[in-house]
């Protein structure tokens, strides 16, 4: 793992269990842990309030209580890491319960438990950061996508504008041109009198001319 602090919290009430978690965490040697623990389930939302863990542990066997309703109010707090739930052998149901739920993973606390639980949490971890990095991305594009859609439909609407404008100025340009085409030809016809040969071909070039 990375050489770095993690902060973990250890919602369990059963010493031993604290104990033996502390003890294998602290054989890392990449990483150090910083342990926090709550015996007292009136303490629990106190203490996530009061810090930011990078994982939590949760047991699912709590006196007076169960990790699935703990893990439940956890859900509408802001946490910073994952939860890695803890149940005893048999409790296998709960466990897969727990991570439908909400939680990352889990372990069985069986004799011996406590030797994999670094790399539980180092994959746990690897996973929860993969999930938040997939998520920043996505909002990032749908951004990007906002951002194209607005870019375009402002581009449509000068494209628009523009098209307006050329319709509008050649349609003023044009309809001076079919009045001096009108009058060219009626001069043409004799209608202010005889027309000599040599203004009849000045005549026809500038009619010529509208008429491109």
């Amino acid at each position: 793992m990375e050489d770095k602090k993690l902060n973990v919290l250890v919602i369990e009430f059963n010493s031993q269990n604290i104990l033996k978690i502390k003890e294998a965490l602290s054989k890392s040697s990449g990483t150090s842990y910083e342990i926090s623990w709550v015996q007292r389930e009136d303490n629990i939302l106190k203490k996530v309030e009061e810090d930011a863990f990078d994982v939590i542990l949760l047991s699912y066997d709590l006196s007076g209580s169960n990790g699935l309703e703990i893990l439940s109010d956890l859900q509408y707090k802001d946490l910073k890491g994952p939860v890695i739930m803890m149940a005893d052998k048999g409790d296998e149901e709960f466990a897969t319960q727990a991570m439908r739920q909400g939680a990352y993973d889990y372990v069985i606390r069986e004799k011996g438990f406590e030797d994999g639980l670094l790399l539980v949490i180092h994959n746990t971890l690897n996973t929860f950061r993969a999930k938040e990095e997939r998520e920043r991305l996505q909002k990032e594009i749908a951004a990007k996508k906002v951002e194209l859609e607005a870019a375009n439909r402002k581009l449509k609407e000068l494209d628009r504008i523009k098209s307006d404008f050329v319709a509008n100025v050649a349609h003023e340009f044009r309809t001076p041109l079919t009045i001096i085409k009108g009058n060219t030809d009626m001069v043409l016809k004799g209608g202010l009198g005889k027309v000599t040969n040599e203004q009849k071909d000045m005549l026809d070039g500038a009619v010529k001319v509208a008429n491109r």
